[in-house]
Protein backbone atom coordinates (compact mmCIF):
# COMPACT_ATOMS: atom_id res chain seq x y z
CA UNK A 1 0.00 0.00 0.00
CA UNK A 2 1.20 3.40 -0.92
CA UNK A 3 1.80 6.09 2.17
CA UNK A 4 1.43 9.50 2.07
CA UNK A 5 1.84 11.82 -1.60
CA UNK A 6 0.99 10.97 -4.59
CA UNK A 7 3.21 8.11 -5.17
CA UNK A 8 4.03 7.49 -1.83
CA UNK A 9 6.80 8.78 0.35
CA UNK A 10 6.79 5.67 2.50
CA UNK A 11 5.51 2.59 1.99
CA UNK A 12 3.12 0.46 4.72
CA UNK A 13 5.74 -2.20 5.34
CA UNK A 14 8.55 0.98 5.86
CA UNK A 15 7.00 2.90 8.65
CA UNK A 16 8.41 2.33 11.58
CA UNK A 17 11.79 1.06 12.08
CA UNK A 18 12.24 2.73 8.41
CA UNK A 19 11.09 6.01 9.09
CA UNK A 20 12.67 6.25 12.51
CA UNK A 21 16.06 5.21 10.68
CA UNK A 22 15.39 7.90 7.42
CA UNK A 23 15.31 10.26 10.25
CA UNK A 24 18.20 9.36 12.25
CA UNK A 25 20.23 9.63 8.95
CA UNK A 26 18.97 12.78 8.06
CA UNK A 27 19.48 14.12 11.07
CA UNK A 28 23.08 12.98 11.74
CA UNK A 29 23.91 14.01 8.53
CA UNK A 30 22.89 17.61 8.81
CA UNK A 31 24.36 18.01 12.63
CA UNK A 32 27.64 16.56 11.75
CA UNK A 33 28.60 18.56 8.21
CA UNK A 34 28.03 15.28 6.87
CA UNK A 35 31.74 14.34 8.19
CA UNK A 36 30.18 11.02 9.89
CA UNK A 37 28.50 8.29 10.66
CA UNK A 38 27.50 5.95 13.31
CA UNK A 39 26.12 2.93 14.01
CA UNK A 40 23.86 3.20 10.80
CA UNK A 41 26.58 3.70 8.37
CA UNK A 42 29.12 1.13 9.74
CA UNK A 43 26.28 -1.67 9.44
CA UNK A 44 25.42 -0.49 6.10
CA UNK A 45 28.41 -0.91 5.12
CA UNK A 46 29.64 -4.53 6.82
CA UNK A 47 26.22 -5.71 5.45
CA UNK A 48 26.91 -5.67 2.23
CA UNK A 49 30.54 -6.87 1.98
CA UNK A 50 29.64 -9.96 4.73
CA UNK A 51 26.96 -11.07 2.30
CA UNK A 52 28.97 -10.79 -0.50
CA UNK A 53 32.37 -12.80 1.67
CA UNK A 54 29.47 -15.54 2.29
CA UNK A 55 28.13 -16.03 -1.18
CA UNK A 56 31.34 -16.24 -2.44
CA UNK A 57 32.48 -19.07 0.17
CA UNK A 58 29.00 -20.85 -0.56
CA UNK A 59 29.93 -21.19 -4.29
CA UNK A 60 33.40 -22.28 -3.28
CA UNK A 61 32.44 -25.07 -1.27
CA UNK A 62 29.66 -26.00 -3.35
CA UNK A 63 32.30 -26.17 -6.73
CA UNK A 64 30.27 -23.10 -7.83
CA UNK A 65 27.33 -23.91 -7.47
CA UNK A 66 24.68 -23.73 -4.14
CA UNK A 67 21.51 -23.35 -2.83
CA UNK A 68 20.93 -20.68 -0.42
CA UNK A 69 20.99 -21.18 3.30
CA UNK A 70 19.69 -18.62 5.18
CA UNK A 71 21.15 -20.41 8.82
CA UNK A 72 24.35 -20.61 7.93
CA UNK A 73 24.02 -16.68 6.78
CA UNK A 74 22.43 -15.78 10.29
CA UNK A 75 25.53 -17.31 12.11
CA UNK A 76 27.64 -14.90 9.89
CA UNK A 77 25.94 -12.07 10.86
CA UNK A 78 26.08 -13.16 14.31
CA UNK A 79 29.43 -13.23 14.39
CA UNK A 80 29.81 -10.19 12.99
CA UNK A 81 27.38 -8.29 15.44
CA UNK A 82 30.08 -9.49 18.31
CA UNK A 83 33.10 -8.47 15.97
CA UNK A 84 31.44 -4.84 15.86
CA UNK A 85 30.44 -5.13 19.57
CA UNK A 86 34.02 -6.07 20.76
CA UNK A 87 35.84 -3.45 18.29
CA UNK A 88 33.55 -0.72 19.84
CA UNK A 89 34.19 -1.64 23.35
CA UNK A 90 38.10 -1.69 22.50
CA UNK A 91 38.30 1.43 20.65
CA UNK A 92 39.84 3.54 23.01
CA UNK A 93 42.89 2.07 22.82
CA UNK A 94 43.14 3.33 19.25
CA UNK A 95 41.91 6.56 19.71
CA UNK A 96 38.32 6.24 19.58
CA UNK A 97 35.12 6.26 21.65
CA UNK A 98 33.69 2.82 23.05
CA UNK A 99 30.15 4.58 22.96
CA UNK A 100 27.85 1.49 21.51
CA UNK A 101 24.49 3.74 21.42
CA UNK A 102 23.09 1.90 18.73
CA UNK A 103 24.55 -1.18 18.39
CA UNK A 104 22.56 -4.69 17.74
CA UNK A 105 22.87 -7.16 20.33
CA UNK A 106 24.36 -4.80 23.45
CA UNK A 107 22.48 -6.40 25.74
CA UNK A 108 22.36 -9.94 24.35
CA UNK A 109 25.90 -10.43 24.44
CA UNK A 110 26.22 -8.24 27.33
CA UNK A 111 28.38 -11.18 29.27
CA UNK A 112 29.79 -12.54 26.19
CA UNK A 113 31.70 -8.96 26.01
CA UNK A 114 32.52 -8.46 29.26
CA UNK A 115 34.06 -11.85 29.51
CA UNK A 116 36.09 -11.15 25.98
CA UNK A 117 37.29 -8.17 27.84
CA UNK A 118 38.38 -9.73 30.97
CA UNK A 119 40.10 -12.86 28.71
CA UNK A 120 41.15 -11.17 26.03
CA UNK A 121 39.08 -13.53 23.78
CA UNK A 122 36.23 -15.30 23.32
CA UNK A 123 34.93 -17.95 20.46
CA UNK A 124 32.52 -16.31 18.40
CA UNK A 125 28.22 -16.96 18.92
CA UNK A 126 26.77 -18.02 16.07
CA UNK A 127 23.23 -17.75 17.25
CA UNK A 128 20.58 -14.61 17.19
CA UNK A 129 22.07 -12.79 14.13
CA UNK A 130 18.99 -12.33 11.69
CA UNK A 131 18.57 -8.68 13.36
CA UNK A 132 21.52 -7.22 11.64
CA UNK A 133 19.92 -8.82 8.33
CA UNK A 134 15.98 -7.42 9.11
CA UNK A 135 17.24 -4.40 10.18
CA UNK A 136 19.69 -2.80 7.51
CA UNK A 137 18.91 -4.82 4.35
CA UNK A 138 15.72 -2.35 2.97
CA UNK A 139 18.03 0.82 4.12
CA UNK A 140 20.91 -1.13 1.66
CA UNK A 141 18.28 -2.07 -0.87
CA UNK A 142 16.44 2.08 -0.94
CA UNK A 143 20.35 2.99 -1.49
CA UNK A 144 21.54 0.41 -4.07
CA UNK A 145 24.06 -0.87 -1.16
CA UNK A 146 21.77 -4.47 -2.37
CA UNK A 147 19.73 -4.98 -5.32
CA UNK A 148 17.55 -7.64 -6.28
CA UNK A 149 18.45 -11.24 -6.39
CA UNK A 150 19.30 -12.92 -10.22
CA UNK A 151 19.51 -16.45 -10.67
CA UNK A 152 16.98 -19.32 -9.37
CA UNK A 153 19.15 -20.76 -6.28
CA UNK A 154 16.80 -18.77 -3.43
CA UNK A 155 19.37 -15.94 -2.46
CA UNK A 156 17.16 -12.91 -1.46
CA UNK A 157 19.72 -10.11 -2.45
CA UNK A 158 22.34 -9.47 -5.27
CA UNK A 159 24.89 -6.85 -6.00
CA UNK A 160 25.09 -4.08 -8.58
CA UNK A 161 27.77 -1.42 -8.93
CA UNK A 162 27.88 0.30 -5.48
CA UNK A 163 28.03 -3.40 -3.88
CA UNK A 164 31.42 -4.36 -5.98
CA UNK A 165 32.80 -0.68 -4.74
CA UNK A 166 32.21 -1.55 -1.77
CA UNK A 167 33.46 -4.46 -1.39
CA UNK A 168 36.55 -3.44 -3.14
CA UNK A 169 37.50 -0.90 -0.70
CA UNK A 170 36.53 -3.41 2.48
CA UNK A 171 39.12 -5.56 0.87
CA UNK A 172 42.22 -3.27 0.72
CA UNK A 173 41.43 -2.65 4.45
CA UNK A 174 44.49 -4.04 6.25
CA UNK A 175 43.35 -6.98 7.86
CA UNK A 176 40.10 -8.23 6.65
CA UNK A 177 40.99 -11.60 5.98
CA UNK A 178 41.91 -12.75 9.50
CA UNK A 179 38.12 -11.57 10.32
CA UNK A 180 36.33 -12.66 7.25
CA UNK A 181 37.72 -16.13 7.88
CA UNK A 182 36.59 -15.98 11.52
CA UNK A 183 33.21 -14.61 10.55
CA UNK A 184 32.96 -17.48 7.79
CA UNK A 185 33.89 -20.31 9.86
CA UNK A 186 34.26 -19.46 13.25
CA UNK A 187 36.56 -19.54 15.83
CA UNK A 188 38.01 -17.58 18.73
CA UNK A 189 38.16 -13.59 18.34
CA UNK A 190 41.19 -12.26 20.05
CA UNK A 191 42.20 -8.99 21.63
CA UNK A 192 45.46 -8.56 20.25
CA UNK A 193 44.12 -9.40 16.47
CA UNK A 194 41.22 -6.35 17.08
CA UNK A 195 43.87 -3.82 18.00
CA UNK A 196 45.42 -4.38 14.84
CA UNK A 197 42.19 -4.66 12.51
CA UNK A 198 39.63 -3.33 15.15
CA UNK A 199 39.21 0.48 13.76
CA UNK A 200 37.76 -1.25 10.61
CA UNK A 201 35.09 -2.96 12.19
CA UNK A 202 34.30 -0.39 15.40
CA UNK A 203 30.97 1.89 15.38
CA UNK A 204 32.28 5.21 15.71
CA UNK A 205 35.63 4.20 13.00
CA UNK A 206 33.81 4.77 9.75
CA UNK A 207 34.72 8.44 10.07
CA UNK A 208 38.20 7.24 9.54
CA UNK A 209 38.02 5.17 6.57
CA UNK A 210 37.78 8.33 3.46
CA UNK A 211 36.68 6.06 0.29
CA UNK A 212 34.30 4.09 2.22
CA UNK A 213 32.08 6.61 3.83
CA UNK A 214 32.52 8.89 0.93
CA UNK A 215 30.92 5.86 -0.98
CA UNK A 216 27.87 5.65 1.34
CA UNK A 217 26.82 9.37 1.40
CA UNK A 218 27.13 9.42 -2.24
CA UNK A 219 25.15 6.33 -1.97
CA UNK A 220 22.46 8.33 -0.29
CA UNK A 221 22.56 11.19 -2.79
CA UNK A 222 23.39 9.98 -5.47
CA UNK A 223 20.38 7.92 -7.41
CA UNK A 224 21.50 4.71 -8.40
CA UNK A 225 19.75 3.22 -11.76
CA UNK A 226 16.46 2.27 -11.90
CA UNK A 227 14.29 5.16 -13.39
CA UNK A 228 11.83 7.65 -12.18
CA UNK A 229 10.98 5.30 -9.18
CA UNK A 230 14.64 5.39 -7.80
CA UNK A 231 14.87 9.39 -8.83
CA UNK A 232 11.77 10.27 -7.10
CA UNK A 233 12.84 8.17 -3.76
CA UNK A 234 15.76 9.87 -3.45
CA UNK A 235 14.09 13.13 -4.16
CA UNK A 236 12.31 12.28 -1.14
CA UNK A 237 14.62 11.83 1.03
CA UNK A 238 17.40 15.02 -0.32
CA UNK A 239 13.95 17.18 0.81
CA UNK A 240 13.76 15.10 3.89
CA UNK A 241 17.43 15.81 4.80
CA UNK A 242 16.96 19.67 3.88
CA UNK A 243 13.69 19.85 5.94
CA UNK A 244 15.38 18.13 8.81
CA UNK A 245 18.25 21.07 8.94
CA UNK A 246 15.78 23.19 10.42
CA UNK A 247 14.72 21.09 13.27
CA UNK A 248 18.23 20.49 14.32
CA UNK A 249 18.77 23.32 16.48
CA UNK A 250 15.20 23.75 18.28
CA UNK A 251 14.59 20.08 19.05
CA UNK A 252 17.73 18.09 18.12
CA UNK A 253 17.78 15.12 16.19
CA UNK A 254 16.22 12.13 17.54
CA UNK A 255 13.37 11.38 14.99
CA UNK A 256 10.68 11.39 17.71
CA UNK A 257 11.34 14.82 18.56
CA UNK A 258 11.35 16.00 14.77
CA UNK A 259 7.93 14.11 14.02
CA UNK A 260 6.38 15.37 17.00
CA UNK A 261 7.49 18.88 16.82
CA UNK A 262 6.44 18.79 12.48
CA UNK A 263 3.34 17.12 13.61
CA UNK A 264 2.37 20.10 16.39
CA UNK A 265 3.59 22.64 13.86
CA UNK A 266 1.67 21.05 10.23
CA UNK A 267 -1.86 21.19 12.50
CA UNK A 268 -1.68 25.10 13.65
CA UNK A 269 -0.27 26.20 10.49
CA UNK A 270 -2.47 27.91 7.84
CA UNK A 271 -2.21 24.91 5.23
CA UNK A 272 -1.07 27.57 2.46
CA UNK A 273 2.10 27.76 4.07
CA UNK A 274 3.04 24.18 4.21
CA UNK A 275 5.35 22.41 2.29
CA UNK A 276 5.21 18.74 0.71
CA UNK A 277 7.63 16.87 3.06
CA UNK A 278 5.59 18.87 6.31
CA UNK A 279 2.70 17.34 4.98
CA UNK A 280 4.30 14.05 4.12
CA UNK A 281 6.05 13.21 7.91
CA UNK A 282 2.53 15.22 9.31
CA UNK A 283 0.64 12.36 7.55
CA UNK A 284 3.08 9.39 9.16
CA UNK A 285 2.64 11.23 12.73
CA UNK A 286 -1.43 11.04 11.84
CA UNK A 287 -1.35 7.30 11.03
CA UNK A 288 0.82 6.19 13.85
CA UNK A 289 -1.02 8.07 16.23
CA UNK A 290 -4.45 6.27 14.52
CA UNK A 291 -3.01 2.77 14.62
CA UNK A 292 -1.70 3.04 17.97
CA UNK A 293 -4.77 3.99 19.18
CA UNK A 294 -6.55 1.47 17.43
CA UNK A 295 -3.96 -1.04 19.12
CA UNK A 296 -5.08 -0.18 22.93
CA UNK A 297 -8.68 -0.44 21.97
CA UNK A 298 -8.16 -3.82 20.51
CA UNK A 299 -5.83 -4.86 23.11
CA UNK A 300 -8.38 -4.14 25.54
CA UNK A 301 -11.23 -5.90 24.33
CA UNK A 302 -8.78 -9.18 24.36
CA UNK A 303 -7.14 -8.13 28.00
CA UNK A 304 -11.06 -7.70 28.99
CA UNK A 305 -12.21 -10.70 27.02
CA UNK A 306 -9.80 -13.12 28.87
CA UNK A 307 -11.44 -12.14 32.04
CA UNK A 308 -15.15 -13.31 30.87
CA UNK A 309 -14.13 -16.12 28.92
CA UNK A 310 -17.36 -15.14 26.60
CA UNK A 311 -19.09 -12.02 25.63
CA UNK A 312 -19.84 -9.58 23.41
CA UNK A 313 -18.42 -5.83 22.51
CA UNK A 314 -21.75 -4.44 24.37
CA UNK A 315 -20.53 -6.16 27.69
CA UNK A 316 -17.06 -5.16 27.44
CA UNK A 317 -17.87 -1.38 26.62
CA UNK A 318 -20.30 -1.83 29.49
CA UNK A 319 -17.91 -3.42 31.68
CA UNK A 320 -15.27 -0.43 30.85
CA UNK A 321 -17.88 2.24 31.63
CA UNK A 322 -19.34 1.20 35.15
CA UNK A 323 -18.62 3.66 37.61
CA UNK A 324 -15.00 2.78 38.57
CA UNK A 325 -11.93 4.88 39.62
CA UNK A 326 -10.01 5.84 35.95
CA UNK A 327 -6.22 5.72 36.51
CA UNK A 328 -4.43 9.24 36.85
CA UNK A 329 -3.22 9.24 33.42
CA UNK A 330 -6.36 8.76 31.84
CA UNK A 331 -7.90 11.61 33.55
CA UNK A 332 -5.28 13.83 32.67
CA UNK A 333 -6.27 12.55 28.99
CA UNK A 334 -10.07 12.36 29.13
CA UNK A 335 -10.29 15.83 31.64
CA UNK A 336 -13.17 14.14 33.95
CA UNK A 337 -12.60 12.08 37.36
CA UNK A 338 -15.30 9.21 36.12
CA UNK A 339 -17.12 8.25 33.10
CA UNK A 340 -20.77 8.66 32.81
CA UNK A 341 -22.05 6.02 31.22
CA UNK A 342 -24.79 8.31 29.37
CA UNK A 343 -22.41 10.57 27.97
CA UNK A 344 -21.75 10.61 23.93
CA UNK A 345 -18.54 10.64 21.98
CA UNK A 346 -19.44 14.06 20.74
CA UNK A 347 -19.57 15.13 24.07
CA UNK A 348 -16.46 13.19 25.26
CA UNK A 349 -14.69 14.91 22.00
CA UNK A 350 -15.52 18.66 23.65
CA UNK A 351 -14.20 17.75 26.91
CA UNK A 352 -10.42 16.72 25.37
CA UNK A 353 -7.78 19.45 25.73
CA UNK A 354 -6.99 21.47 22.50
CA UNK A 355 -3.48 20.44 23.32
CA UNK A 356 -3.67 17.12 24.41
CA UNK A 357 -0.59 14.32 22.99
CA UNK A 358 0.56 17.46 21.83
CA UNK A 359 3.18 18.38 23.72
CA UNK A 360 6.75 16.54 22.70
CA UNK A 361 7.29 12.51 21.38
CA UNK A 362 3.91 10.80 22.11
CA UNK A 363 5.15 8.14 24.82
CA UNK A 364 3.81 4.73 24.06
CA UNK A 365 4.19 2.85 27.00
CA UNK A 366 1.12 5.34 28.96
CA UNK A 367 -0.29 3.42 26.94
CA UNK A 368 0.52 0.21 27.04
CA UNK A 369 1.04 0.14 31.30
CA UNK A 370 -2.52 0.70 31.62
CA UNK A 371 -4.60 -2.24 32.87
CA UNK A 372 -6.77 -3.71 30.78
CA UNK A 373 -10.43 -3.09 32.08
CA UNK A 374 -11.68 -0.08 30.92
CA UNK A 375 -8.17 2.33 31.03
CA UNK A 376 -6.54 1.03 28.54
CA UNK A 377 -9.78 1.88 25.80
CA UNK A 378 -10.03 5.09 27.37
CA UNK A 379 -6.24 5.89 27.29
CA UNK A 380 -6.69 4.64 23.14
CA UNK A 381 -9.69 6.43 22.77
CA UNK A 382 -8.48 10.00 24.14
CA UNK A 383 -5.65 9.62 21.93
CA UNK A 384 -7.83 9.10 19.00
CA UNK A 385 -10.33 11.96 19.61
CA UNK A 386 -7.56 14.85 19.86
CA UNK A 387 -6.19 13.48 17.06
CA UNK A 388 -9.32 13.93 15.34
CA UNK A 389 -9.79 17.25 17.03
CA UNK A 390 -6.43 18.52 16.37
CA UNK A 391 -6.38 17.74 12.75
CA UNK A 392 -10.09 19.40 11.98
CA UNK A 393 -8.49 23.20 10.86
CA UNK A 394 -6.42 21.26 8.58
CA UNK A 395 -9.11 18.32 7.11
CA UNK A 396 -11.27 21.39 6.52
CA UNK A 397 -9.34 22.93 4.51
CA UNK A 398 -8.44 19.57 2.37
CA UNK A 399 -12.52 19.43 2.13
CA UNK A 400 -12.50 23.19 0.66
CA UNK A 401 -10.13 22.74 -1.83
CA UNK A 402 -11.97 18.93 -2.94
CA UNK A 403 -15.90 18.85 -1.77
CA UNK A 404 -16.31 15.84 -2.89
CA UNK A 405 -13.30 13.00 -2.77
CA UNK A 406 -13.73 11.98 -6.97
CA UNK A 407 -12.24 15.59 -7.57
CA UNK A 408 -8.83 14.25 -5.88
CA UNK A 409 -8.05 12.20 -9.28
CA UNK A 410 -8.85 15.15 -11.89
CA UNK A 411 -6.54 17.76 -9.97
CA UNK A 412 -4.18 15.05 -8.63
CA UNK A 413 -1.26 16.99 -10.95
CA UNK A 414 -1.73 20.61 -8.70
CA UNK A 415 0.88 21.45 -6.60
CA UNK A 416 2.69 18.42 -3.92
CA UNK A 417 0.99 20.46 -0.64
CA UNK A 418 -2.19 20.71 -2.16
CA UNK A 419 -2.06 17.32 -3.00
CA UNK A 420 -0.91 16.24 0.31
CA UNK A 421 -4.15 17.96 1.93
CA UNK A 422 -5.73 16.13 -0.38
CA UNK A 423 -4.36 12.34 0.95
CA UNK A 424 -5.14 13.98 4.12
CA UNK A 425 -8.14 14.02 4.13
CA UNK A 426 -8.58 10.70 2.89
CA UNK A 427 -6.78 9.26 6.06
CA UNK A 428 -8.80 11.78 8.08
CA UNK A 429 -10.73 9.81 11.04
CA UNK A 430 -14.12 8.88 9.83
Amino acid sequence: MEFLLGDGWVGAEEVGKASDFLLNVASNLVDSGFHRFRAGGQYMSLLPWAIWEFYQNELKLGNGSTEFNYERLVAVFARLKFVILAATSMAPEWGESNDAHGALGSVLYSKQIHEFLEKSGLTLPSASGGDVYGTYVMPCRSFGLLQDAQGSNGAPVGFGPRSSQLHSIREELPGSDSVRLLLLEGGTLTAEMLRSVGRHFSLNGLKNEHAECSLLINSMFEPYPGGPTVVGSYGRFNATVRWVAGFIRETGHHASSIIASNFKRVIQSPSASLTEVELAWMEHELRRRIHYACELLLGDVTGTLSHFMAGNINAIVQFWLKDKGLSPIVREALGMEVIDPTITLSELLDRIQAGAFLEGPLNVSNGRNQAAGGNQALYGLALLLSTYRSTEGLRAAASRIWPEPQAISATRKSSSAVSGLGALRRSAIK
